[in-house]
């Protein structure tokens, strides 16, 4: 039995692993974006590994007791972490420090960089843990095991809906909510998230504590609901963690790296110099075969304060550039100097990817409005796309 906190090691090692190595593409090189990803990834690892934790408490909460059963609580505390929570602790630190390795290595010179994405991930980890071992020494496994999937995946994960307006709650182990940011702007947000999800691991060790001892949970559990509720409107008073530069609207950096060909030219922040190359490669494909005054000349990455930019440039977007390149130059060039189409706001998009050789004709030809595609010309197709280029909103 002494073995399943390792074992619980082992799962969240395993499950944070493969959930990052799925979005390698997505966070790796991006500083902020690795902390969030991180959080996404082991919050869903973590309640996989609370299982095993909640069941070893269950069966050696008398054995627990015996062990320790004249020693203080502050004592007893640090038992049960030493005993139950170590082994993934290390584990996740491990995990956390490889990742940023990687990150490290391929972008040694962040734009912005900030650490308390991965602080915050690393409270939320460890109060998921604490909250497992909690339920298991108070609950019954039929009870504890359903209220861990509960409390630690499925109530975070309805915060989807939070995302509103470029503001977004933070991480939960759902993509959904997306920080794609290598800026991260109000850095509070997280100091703030990180203290609520510290004060819910502390209030769980706490209470876990008492338990073992056989003493009274009142005023442990006044205690811990002070913590949870001061904490708590810290997080919802906190500013939010806004995807716009800056509250005023003006860029966060002028620092950023370019590349030039004969037909276009495009700037990136020193976050995404690694994907300069697949950037300009899609922009010179789009190049060739929409001609000049058809397409931008440059594509500049949003929050460059890059200098005299007229409308012949286009802009990309922060998130979607560390995504995929490709998506955001056929994005940018879809959007530049066009109205959105209400009735059929994909096709300039999807025509592009056609002409990219990333999409079939006859798809193209069964989306509204796209049926004369099957037998147009390269001059008709010109004609087409050029249908309302630069008209105003």
């Amino acid at each position: 039995m002494r073995r399943i906190p390792w074992l619980s090691a082992a799962i969240l090692l395993l499950a944070t692993a493969i959930s990052l190595h799925t979005d390698l593409d997505g966070w790796a090189g991006d500083w902020n974006e690795t902390g969030w990803d991180l959080g996404a990834s082991g919050m869903t690892a973590a309640t996989l590994a609370g299982l095993p934790l909640a069941l070893y408490a269950r069966r050696n909460i008398e054995p627990l007791r015996s062990l320790e059963l004249r020693c203080g609580g502050w004592r007893m505390a640090c038992f049960l972490v030493r005993r139950c929570l170590a082994p993934s602790a290390l584990t996740w630190l491990l995990v956390v420090a490889t990742a940023y390795a990687i990150t490290l290595a391929l972008n040694p010179t962040p734009t912005r960089a900030s650490i308390w994405p991965a602080v915050a991930a690393t409270a939320a980890v460890l109060a998921i843990l604490a909250i497992s071992v909690a339920l298991g020494l108070f609950l019954h496994p039929a009870f504890s095991l359903p209220l861990i999937i509960l409390i630690t995946y499925l109530v975070p994960a309805t915060l989807d809906w939070a995302d509103v307006d470029g503001t977004a709650p933070g991480f939960t182990p759902s993509g959904a909510t997306h920080l794609s940011l290598p800026l991260i702007v109000v850095s509070t947000h997280f100091v703030f998230q990180t203290l609520f999800l510290t004060a819910v691991g502390v209030s769980a060790i706490l209470l876990s504590q008492k338990q073992l001892r056989r003493k009274r949970l009142r005023a442990p559990a006044v205690v811990a609901v002070l913590l949870v509720g001061v904490s708590g409107t810290l997080v919802v008073s906190a500013p939010p963690a806004t995807l716009a530069p800056t509250a005023a609207g003006e860029p966060l950096t002028n620092r950023y790296v370019c590349s030039e060909t004969d037909n276009i030219r495009v700037c990136l922040l020193p976050d995404h110099e690694r994907l300069l190359p697949e950037t300009v490669e899609t922009a010179e494909q789009v190049a060739q075969f929409l001609p000049p005054g058809s397409r931008p000349e440059s594509y500049i990455e949003d929050t460059i304060d890059y200098p005299e930019i007229d409308d012949s440039a286009a802009y990309l977007e922060v998130g979607a550039v560390g995504i995929d390149p490709t998506e955001a130059v056929v994005t940018a060039t879809a959007d530049w100097r066009r109205c959105l189409d209400e009735e059929n706001p994909f096709n300039h998009m999807y025509w592009l990817y056609y002409k990219l050789g990333m999409w079939p004709l006859d798809n193209l030809v069964e989306m509204d409005g796209m049926d004369f595609m099957s037998n147009a010309s390269d001059n008709a197709q010109i004609a087409w796309w050029n249908e309302g280029l630069g008209s105003t909103c």
